[in-house]
């Protein structure tokens, strides 16, 4: 989504530009000619991973000789570190200039570890304050120009979305279990018992259930062959579904700065295989991994102001016992307004989609980071 927003933005003043490399439907739909399928390398937990090497290391090797081969006037690397950490110092021995977007760590204030990623790419663009604040404090230059979502999630009227839905006037919640196929299998059946327990006591609100993308949409057809009258499925529009609806349960990711910039109230919730959960726990207990939050809302204000619920603290009886006043006109509920209203603010201004491609187009035409940034 990224790739293909920046891309559609250069092409509004270089039309003739041409665009290679990695991406999905999205960057397609730009007009970027794809050497590889980024949706096969999004993984959840150290077990999926591993039967995902073999296809990490062919595409590795694959994109590392298109790159070289072709020798772009830019390499801009987008997440996926497991790849492009490896990358981007190839690029630098072989003279290709590059820069990462979206770089990894976000949450590091690890300073060897920030220097590291600094030192693998000409410039470095994060998303987010914080990231941006930890570079500064050791004397690391970047690129911060605030996050693409704001542009990306401008609510529209309520009226309208309604309508874009084909749904009346009413009350409705949001169930969004996630868009991978292991989110789907671990979330969903809970999400739906959890609705189930609040229908009975507010019989009148429907539950919305959008689909990621096709093959999400018939994984969930497969596991709700005959859904009730109080749930509906929505193919996509997960954007319009969060802002006709009045609370929501949500899996971890980036859908939750989604639900804060358009004024959803939400718990972030998520699940991993046993054995991935007691990886974690253990990497925790040895003090390897030390995030505190994994809401992306509450890594942003660096404090937790929306519930998480992780394993076994994501079961129907306490996500309905938190989710229920956030359907209601109570205190709680305006307080979670209040907190939505913050992450929105420390996500930055309008506009940095555009000074994103400014920077990025300037560095293109071979100015050096610092010019760009000028």
């Amino acid at each position: 989504m990224q790739a293909a927003t920046l891309v559609e933005q250069l092409r509004q003043t270089h039309p003739d530009w041409r665009f290679v490399g990695v991406g999905g439907q999205l960057s397609r739909g730009a007009g970027v000619s794809l050497w590889a399928d980024s949706s096969l390398w999004s993984i959840v937990g150290a077990t999926e991973a591993l039967t995902r090497v073999p296809r990490f290391i062919y595409d590795y090797w694959s994109v590392r000789r298109r790159l070289l081969k072709e020798r772009p006037d830019l390499v801009i690397f987008i997440d996926a570190p497991a790849v492009h950490m490896r990358l981007a110092p190839v690029m630098q021995r072989h003279g290709l200039r590059c820069c990462y977007y979206f770089p990894p760590s976000g949450w590091s204030s690890q300073a060897k570890r920030l220097r590291d990623i600094h030192s693998r790419c000409e410039a470095l663009i994060p998303t987010f304050a914080f990231s941006a604040e930890q570079y500064a404090r050791n004397h690391l230059p970047v690129a911060y120009f605030g996050h693409p979502l704001v542009d990306l999630c401008i609510p529209e009227p309520r009226a309208d979305a309604l309508r874009q839905l084909g749904l009346p006037e009413g009350d409705y919640a949001a169930l969004l279990p996630g868009s991978r196929t292991q989110e789907i299998r671990l979330l969903l059946p809970t999400f739906l018992e959890t609705a189930r327990r609040l229908h009975q006591e507010f019989p009148n609100t429907v539950w919305l259930l959008p689909s990621a993308n096709a093959q999400i949409g018939q994984r969930i057809r497969q596991m709700v062959p005959d859904p009730p009258p109080w749930l509906r499925m929505v193919e996509g529009q997960s954007r319009r579904v969060m802002t006709v609806a009045r609370a929501g349960l949500l899996s971890s990711g980036s859908a939750t700065l989604e639900a804060c910039l358009l004024d959803l109230p939400h718990l972030i919730c998520y699940k991993f295989n046993p054995l991935d959960y007691l990886i974690g726990c253990c990497l925790r207990r040895l003090q390897i991994v030390r995030v505190t939050f994994f809401g992306l809302p509450n890594l942003v204000l660096q404090e937790k102001v929306i519930p998480e619920l992780l394993q076994h603290q994501a079961n129907p009886a306490d996500l309905a016992q938190l989710l229920r006043p956030l359907l209601q006109d109570t205190p709680q509920r305006q307080h979670a307004m209040q907190q939505l209203a913050r992450v929105r603010q420390n996500l930055g201004p309008h506009g940095a989609v555009s000074k994103v491609a400014h920077f990025v187009e300037r560095m293109a035409l071979g100015q050096s980071r610092d010019e760009a940034l000028a």
